[in-house]
């Protein structure tokens, strides 16, 4: 298969990518999972006289859904196999063979690029997007301009790719490695994208800003221009058979970077779907189903609404032909009528609303939240009175996700992957410090000299391992402290000291007066212990004398 490179041919794979999703739907369904979650969920809607309330039934799960899947640590535990490694020399002076050294290395580097590109928090976005757009990718890259302190300079960079902005060459599968090609999009201010052309030898005034609006929040003032860049796949000159990352980046009429080979083995994106669907490489929201549920919802709350506002407050019915002035509505007034008020007044009292549109109501909500895989335990809902069952009862709801979590932590694994085929590539020998256990027995943080490409060199097993979150942490932990009081195993002291702030108010002074109180008993007893051993003293000393 040709590879395209000229920026007409890229931007037609473009194109046909933009068809696909439109094909699918995927910007519209996008758009309105997102508003709902958001609460924007009355636009379009051509009705000024009726109030447009909103119950969002859409948010809490989403959040649930988050919380829960990023509940737990995340770290990689890399392993070399036993013999791979033979041959490689470790620094002198500890014990570790020279397979468990290269795996220290390597996930203390991990560790560290974990850090750098704040993953903790870019996970939490990650599976958002996954939720309400069905699908989640992130696009590493390599930043030379960050100065590390060392003579290697660079690190891992990351950023969040939405679905609308990646497009596949295999439309039919989510797999990355099987793509003949990425594109990303990127949507860039005029001046930013001359600026790039400039630094790569490019004349700048090859680009003009394009017709295109691709998000609600860009500035109309400022003008815009579409950037791809695109990854493919092709054989590494002099390396026979062996195929390398390349990549290039254009406008729809200019190259603004020249293809590269960038040397990887593996594509820069990771990718994940939340549910996969046949024949496409997105995913479905848990969102998109639930739509029409809020919908009407928020139909049966405006119309209910509608009609407490008419008929919930008394109306005046009368005889305009018997009132000489019109209703006078002033507080107190009198009103001059022909003939008796009460033929002028009528008594009337309209239908009271069904009991069963509330009713259908909660029930619409309920089912939701049950379809949707979540209860009100799970959301925190609930009387804590049994710690237990809540806790029991929140495990059993979130084994649903269990499916998402497990794609989640391959995610995970398929970034490491990636940061490690980059570091063995672009790191070079840097100095890293290592925690190395000695021949003594202990350990200590020894800086050594490590040449990156050695990771390219020997076969390992990359583990991803995930540390459970305490779930209800002060409960379980007065609950415990609760336990070693009643058993003598911990004294006042001791419980007030391992108690959570903000359980005991004055839980510092209370402390303060059983430690006094503690101390003036230590003294009262060693009293009479020092008195009587008064008169000892003195016989020994007339004995002397």
């Amino acid at each position: 298969m040709k590879i395209k490179t000229e920026p007409v041919e890229v931007w037609q794979e473009y194109q046909d990518g933009l068809g696909f999703n439109s094909v699918i739907g995927l910007e519209e369904t996008v758009k309105i999972n997102n508003d709902f979650y958001n609460g924007r969920q009355w636009e379009g809607v051509n009705a000024p006289d009726l109030d447009k309330p909103v119950f969002n039934i859409i948010k809490p799960p989403v959040n649930y859904y988050v919380a829960q899947l990023v509940s737990d640590d995340v770290s990689a535990n890399i392993e070399v196999e036993a013999g791979a490694a033979a041959g490689y020399a470790p620094p002198t002076g500890n014990i570790l063979s020279p397979e468990e050294y290269l795996g220290k290395v390597m996930g203390q580097a991990v560790a560290e690029t974990l850090e750098q590109t704040e993953a903790a928090y870019k996970h939490r976005l990650l599976l958002k997007c996954e939720a309400l757009d069905g699908d989640m990718a992130l696009h590493s890259y390599f930043d030379t301009t960050v100065d590390t302190g060392q003579t290697a300079i660079g690190l891992i960079r990351t950023e969040i790719i939405h679905n609308t902005d990646i497009f596949f060459g295999d439309t039919s599968s989510s797999e990355v490695e099987r793509q003949p090609y990425i594109i990303i999009r990127q949507r860039l201010p005029l001046l930013t994208v001359m600026e790039e052309a400039r630094a790569n030898g490019i004349d700048p005034t090859a680009i003009h800003a394009d017709n295109e609006v691709m998000y609600e929040a860009e500035d109309t003032s400022k003008q815009y221009t579409t950037v791809l860049t695109k990854y493919y796949k092709a054989k590494t000159e002099g390396a026979a058979g062996k195929k390398t990352v390349h990549y290039l980046r254009c406008t729809e009429t200019c190259l603004l970077k020249k293809p590269t080979d960038l040397g990887y083995t593996l594509y820069p994106v990771a990718y994940s779907c939340w549910e996969k669907q046949k024949g496409s490489y997105h995913g479905i929201s848990p969102v998109t189903a639930q739509i029409n549920n809020q919908i009407m919802l928020n139909k049966m709350y405006a119309l209910a609404s509608l009609d407490r506002q008419n008929y919930s407050f008394p109306k005046v019915l009368y005889d305009g032909s018997r009132l000489t002035e019109g209703w006078n509505p002033n507080p107190g007034a009198a009103i001059e009528t022909n003939g008796s008020p009460k033929d002028v007044l009528a008594d009337f009292r309209p239908a009271d609303m069904s009991a069963q549109v509330l009713q259908l109501i909660g029930d619409i909500e309920e089912r939701t939240k049950s379809s949707m895989g979540v209860y009100d335990a799970a959301l925190g809902n609930a009387k804590p009175d049994n710690t237990s069952a809540i806790l029991a009862v929140q495990q059993a709801a979130a084994t649903p996700l269990d499916l998402q979590r497990q794609d989640f932590h391959r995610f995970v694994e398929c970034c490491v992957r990636i940061w490690l085929d980059m570091m063995s590539v672009d790191y070079g020998v840097r100095r890293v410090a290592v925690e190395l256990m000695q021949a003594d027995g202990s350990t200590a943080s020894v800086p050594v000299d490590f040449d990156y490409a050695d990771i390219g060199r020997f076969r390992w097993r990359l583990h991803i391992d995930i540390g459970a979150a305490a779930r209800w942490s002060e409960i379980l932990h007065v609950q415990m402290l609760d336990n070693l009081l009643r058993a003598n195993i911990i004294d006042s002291e001791g419980y007030l000291e391992a108690l959570p702030e903000g359980y005991l108010p004055g839980k510092g002074k209370l402390l303060q007066r059983l430690r006094d109180a503690r101390q003036a008993q230590m003294q009262a007893q060693m009293q009479p212990q020092q008195q009587a051993s008064l008169p000892e003293k003195n016989l020994q000393l007339d004995t002397l004398m």
